[in-house]
């Protein structure tokens, strides 16, 4: 009874398959949460309503380099720089409890 009714669920099998081909027979790996836009928030974000889709500028630098110290040791270095500006987590709100033991830690979130 139960083959039969995962075999005519919501997945119905492929050509006719068993419950083999019905993904809900199998159990999860990986689940994820959040509101499905790539943001942890639902609230408007950089002036767009939809969570902060659409314009993001983000600035990046790096320099880097390669030394060959010796025959078998080559050293490489490098420095980033991201500046990503103006984005603010409007729906957490400051925490000033927070603050009395670590100070800063409870302000808003701002990039």
């Amino acid at each position: 009874a139960n083959i039969a009714f995962a075999a005519a669920g919501p997945f119905p099998g492929l050509n006719g398959a068993g419950p083999e081909s019905n993904p809900l027979n199998y159990p999860a790996e990986r689940v994820r949460y959040g509101n499905g836009l790539g943001f942890n928030t639902l609230q408007p974000a950089l002036g767009f309503p939809a969570g902060g889709l659409g314009p993001d500028n983000r600035i990046g630098l790096y320099i880097g380099d390669n030394w060959k110290v010796r025959p078998n040791l080559t050293v490489a270095v490098g420095l980033r720089y991201n500046r990503d500006t103006g984005r603010t987590d409007t729906d957490l709100p400051a925490d000033a409890s927070i603050n009395q033991f670590f100070p800063g830690y409870g302000n808003r979130v701002q990039q």
